[in-house]
């Protein structure tokens, strides 16, 4: 059985599969959606209508089961409906979950398809998930070749997130996209790392979120600042140590808190929430990053030694 849907401008086919053909999909899931297969801009799709008469799972439901099918099937996993509030449609955005409504609403971030607009919208600037993927491949481990499936067992990102971030990276004119033989999307370089780094420039962003002091820190980081240049150079640390930490793994309000006499003036470390995961070195965060926190310090000494730090990196 066959059914089109309009994505865009497009109209996509989807043809119904058997749940048996579905890896890793729930008892329960079975009976209240049909599994259905297409491709939109060579990217395999796993469709998910709900049957007649069936519960919707609710958006963190929902989140959870298309992680799961999508790790396990390699494919972007779309919820069908026929008709849904504005209420529900905000709640499953919230959580990522994409989803079609008949013809009249697409919610498909990582495709660039945006509510009610037949537009491919091109990003304009460097999302953190894609900042941390290019970081990665210029000083941890070459990403040449590989697909989504392939960087989410290395990368601190789930396989949508990895996907949405490929295209950033494609839009910026950073990499391209192939798609091979089996219909897996993988990503390709094709410039040295140096030239590569020198054409981002201007659309690298620092790494910080916010800052904030505090009395005591009861759980290992990585060194930031002024401490974590040192470590790559020949200036002196200072007395005061500075921490980075990944902004999804803070929660300042929770009784785990490992943060000790938290303000925003003063205290005996200085603590930055970054926008994507510190990739670590030796204790420090990454070279790149660390030159994009401190690129606006005005200190000669400071700016010297960052730019040899980088010149070492391409030596």
């Amino acid at each position: 059985m066959d059914k089109y849907l309009k994505i865009g401008s497009s109209r996509v086919p989807f043809s119904q599969i058997n749940r048996r053909s579905v890896k890793g999909v729930w008892i329960d899931a079975v009976a209240r959606y049909t599994f259905w297969d297409g491709v939109y801009q060579d990217q395999p799709l796993l469709l998910l209508c709900l049957k007649d008469g069936a519960e919707a799972y609710t958006p963190v439901q929902s989140a959870t089961l298309a992680a799961k099918l999508q790790e396990a099937n390699q494919k972007l996993v779309v919820y069908y409906f026929d008709a849904l509030d504005f209420n529900k449609r905000e709640r499953l955005m919230a959580q990522g979950v994409y989803f079609i409504v008949g013809e009249k609403y697409v919610s498909l971030p990582s495709l660039m398809i945006n509510s009610r607009t037949d537009r491919k919208e091109k990003a304009t600037e460097l999302s953190a998930p894609a900042q941390y993927l290019l970081l990665f491949h210029l000083q941890e481990r070459s990403l040449e070749g590989m697909s989504a499936k392939e960087m989410a067992s290395i990368l601190p990102y789930k396989y949508v997130t990895i996907t949405l971030a490929m295209q950033v990276l494609a839009d910026l004119d950073l990499c391209k996209i192939e798609t091979d033989n089996d219909k897996t999307r993988r990503i390709h370089f094709e410039i040295s790392n140096r030239d590569l780094y020198e054409k981002a420039q201007l659309l690298l962003q620092s790494p910080i979120r916010k800052t904030f002091y505090c009395d005591d820190v009861n759980v290992a980081l990585p060194v930031a600042g002024i401490n974590a240049l040192a470590t790559y150079s020949m200036l002196a640390p200072e007395q005061r140590q500075t921490f980075a930490v990944d902004e999804r793994q803070v929660k300042l309000k929770a009784e785990d808190n490992p943060f000790m006499g938290i303000n925003s003036w003063d205290g005996a470390y200085r603590i930055e929430i970054w926008k994507y995961p510190p990739i670590v070195k030796d204790g420090a965060v990454d070279r790149l990053s660390l030159a994009l926190s401190m690129k606006n310090d005005e200190d000669p000494r400071v700016c010297k030694e960052v730019k040899q730090m980088i010149d070492e990196l391409w030596s």
